[in-house]
Parts: structure tokens; C-alpha cells; sequence
């Protein structure tokens, strides 16, 4: 399936929610992901759009084990780094 030639979303487009299942956290975390030149920058532009995020303790559990023994164990650290750094800045 040929991917979209462009990943740039407005800001009228953004999605006010948006729930991120396993694939969408590897796609953003691992530059060896097919769909990671794709996902990155969208990840990026629904931030950007202030969209509420969310996910699933399962979901995090998964994607945290597909980090490790995918792309390592450092990837992996640093991908509950994040998302612990956005849980205290949610709770802000």
C-alpha cells in the first residue's frame, strides 16, 4: 500500500482525542518501524494541536515489551521515561 506523500496536518484537522494503540507507539518510537516516517511527524502535529492522548495500561505493558526485544532495552527505558515525564506534566 503506498504510503501519503505528506504528513502535515493543520491544526483545523487535529483530532481533539486520539487514542494510541501498541502500533502507534512503535511507529513513533522506532526509526526502523515501516510506518515510523509517517507516524512521527503526526504524532507530532496532534501534540502540537493540544489533542488529548490517550492509551491503556495494556497497551503500554505491550508496547514496552515489543521495545525491548525489538529494539533493546535503552529504547525501551527511555520510552517509559517519556511517558512517565507526560504523566507528571498532565498532572500539572
Amino acid at each position: 500500500m503506498p504510503q501519503k506523500s505528506t504528513t502535515r496536518i493543520s491544526t483545523a484537522q487535529t483530532p481533539s482525542k486520539v487514542f494510541i494503540d501498541t502500533g502507534g507507539w512503535i511507529a513513533v518510537t522506532s526509526e526502523d518501524d515501516d510506518l515510523h516516517t509517517v507516524g512521527a511527524p503526526y504524532f507530532e502535529a496532534i501534540v502540537r494541536g493540544k489533542a488529548r492522548l490517550f492509551t491503556s495500561d495494556y497497551v503500554l505493558d505491550e508496547s514496552i515489551t515489543r521495545l525491548r526485544y525489538d529494539c533493546g532495552h535503552a529504547v525501551a527505558l527511555q520510552f517509559i521515561r517519556s511517558i512517565q515525564v507526560a504523566e507528571r506534566a498532565r498532572s500539572l
